[in-house]
C-alpha cells in the first residue's frame, strides 16, 4: 500500500522562512530511517506558493492564477510504501513537527511506472 503523508505549510513557511536548523536536521534524521526502513518511495519539498501557479477549471475554460495563494499550502511530502495504514499513520506521527499538520492519503493506483528506463523520457 502507497501512501502520502503531506506536510500542510504554515503562512511563515510558505512566505519563504527559512525552517529552523534543528527541524533540519530532525527532518533529515527522520528522512533516513525511512530510507533504512526501506518505505519511502519519494520525498520532495515545494518552494513557496508564490512561485506557484493554480488552474482553475470551470465550464471547459481554463484559468491560470498566479501563487501566492491564502489557503490549502502544502510544504512537502513522502510518497511510501507499507503494508498497512496503520503503518503509514505510525511514520506519519514520527514526523518531527513541533506545530503544524500532516495529511496521510492512500494512492488508489498507479498510473505510469516508477522508473524512466522503459522508454520513457525524463520530464524537463
Amino acid at each position: 500500500m502507497r501512501f502520502m503523508i503531506i506536510v500542510k505549510a504554515r503562512v511563515a513557511s510558505d512566505g519563504g522562512e527559512p525552517a529552523d536548523g534543528d527541524v533540519l536536521v530532525e527532518m533529515i534524521k527522520f528522512n533516513n530511517s525511512l530510507m533504512s526502513a526501506g518505505v519511502v518511495r519519494w520525498v520532495e519539498a515545494l518552494e513557496p506558493s508564490s512561485r506557484g501557479a493554480q488552474v482553475q477549471f470551470a465550464a471547459g475554460q481554463r484559468t491560470v492564477i498566479s501563487g501566492p495563494f491564502p489557503t490549502e499550502l502544502i510544504a512537502g511530502f513522502w510518497i511510501i510504501e507499507v503494508s498497512s495504514r496503520k503503518q503509514a499513520v505510525e511514520w506519519a506521527c514520527r514526523v518531527p513537527l513541533v506545530d503544524g499538520l500532516i495529511e496521510l492519503r492512500e494512492a488508489v493506483f498507479q498510473i505510469l511506472p516508477v522508473t524512466y528506463d522503459e522508454g520513457f523520457e525524463r520530464p524537463g
